[in-house]
């Protein structure tokens, strides 16, 4: 039920992560930093969000 819980709280974590990016209060790299992710992943991970 853990890994369940997890994986819903990252995918939420990348979302307002891209939101932030969307409004301009947060750079790409800053982030992709945040998620532990260079940004190329992020923006792979966030593109259909």
């Amino acid at each position: 039920m853990a890994a369940f819980r997890d994986e819903y709280f990252e995918e939420g974590k990348l979302a307002t992560l891209a939101e932030l990016v969307k409004k301009g209060l947060l750079t790409l790299t800053q982030a992709a930093s945040e998620a532990d992710l260079t940004e190329e992943e992020f923006t792979a991970k966030t593109e259909n969000i």
